[in-house]
C-alpha cells in the first residue's frame, strides 16, 4: 500500500505491470511515473520477489529518488534503504535497497563497476528503472551500450519517459532492445531501422520518413502503457496561486 494514494491511471499501469518481467511506463510528466515504480518496487519485495532496485535517472534527479521520491510513495511497512552514486556507498541491510546514480554513471569505469556489483549482489531479484529513458535513445553512444549491457543482470527491467519518440520510431529502439529484443524482434539497430524507416537525403543515410507504423505500435502495445494529460481525466484541477 503506497504511503499516498494513487489515482486511478496510476492503478490501472500497476495491475496491468507490476508481475511482468519488462515493461514501459509512457506516461506525460506530472501523471506520477515514479510513484508507480515505486510501488511496483513495493508490491514484488513483499511477495519475495526483489531485495535491490537500481535507479538510473538525470543528475539531480537521482538524488530526489533516495532523498524525497521514494519516503513520499513507499509502502510505510516496507523497510528500505537508499544510497546515492557519488556518496559514500554504504548499502545497509535493510530488506529492500535502492542505489540511485545518474545516468553517465553507467559509461564510467566506476560506476559501471558499482553498478554490477550491486546488481549481482541482488541477483535473481533486482530491478533496473530508466527514469527519462528517452536520454538513451541514441543507439550508438557508449552510455547507451553500457545499459543494454546490463540488461541480462536484472530479473525486472522498466522504462519511464512522456516523450519516448521524439524524431523517428529509431527513438524507441534502444528503449524497448533494453527491456527484451523480443518485443520488436529486431536485435540489431540497422535491421529495425531498415524495417521501420525510410531512407534519403545525403547518400541515402538519413531517416526521410516511417513506415510499417501500425506493426510498430502493435508490436509495443502490449509492453507499455501511454497516457498524456489531457487523456488522465482522473487528474485534480489545477490550483492557482497568486504571487
Amino acid at each position: 500500500v503506497p504511503a499516498q494514494p494513487l489515482y486511478a491511471h496510476q492503478t490501472k499501469v500497476l495491475n496491468l505491470s507490476w508481475e511482468r518481467a519488462s515493461y514501459a511506463i509512457l506516461l506525460e510528466m506530472g501523471l506520477g511515473k515514479t510513484a508507480i515504480a515505486i510501488a511496483n518496487a513495493g508490491m514484488l519485495h513483499v511477495t519475495g520477489r526483489l531485495t535491490g532496485v537500481l535507479v538510473i535517472a538525470p543528475k539531480g534527479v537521482h538524488r530526489q529518488w533516495v532523498e524525497t521520491e521514494i519516503p513520499r510513495h513507499i509502502d510505510p511497512r516496507v523497510s528500505w534503504s537508499g544510497a546515492i552514486w557519488g556518496n559514500k556507498q554504504t548499502h545497509s541491510r535493510k530488506e529492500l535497497q535502492f542505489f540511485s546514480v545518474n545516468t553517465d554513471a553507467v559509461r564510467t569505469k566506476n560506476g559501471k563497476e558499482a553498478i554490477v556489483k550491486f546488481l549481482m549482489a541482488h541477483a535473481g531479484k533486482c530491478m533496473i528503472v530508466v527514469d527519462e529513458s528517452h536520454n538513451f535513445k541514441s543507439w550508438q553512444t557508449d552510455r547507451t551500450k553500457a545499459l543494454l549491457s546490463l540488461r541480462e543482470l536484472a530479473a525486472y527491467r522498466r522504462i519511464m519517459t512522456g516523450t519516448p519518440i521524439a524524431k523517428n520510431v529509431m527513438d524507441a529502439w534502444t528503449q524497448f532492445n533494453f527491456l527484451d529484443p523480443k518485443i520488436l524482434g529486431q536485435r540489431y539497430a540497422a535491421a529495425f531501422r531498415s524495417r521501420y524507416c525510410v531512407m534519403g537525403g545525403w547518400e541515402g543515410k538519413q531517416i526521410v520518413g516511417q513506415k510499417n507504423t501500425e506493426e510498430f505500435y502493435q508490436l509495443i502495445a502490449p509492453h507499455s502503457f501511454r497516457l498524456t494529460k489531457t487523456e488522465a481525466l482522473d487528474l485534480p484541477e489545477k490550483v492557482y496561486v497568486t504571487r
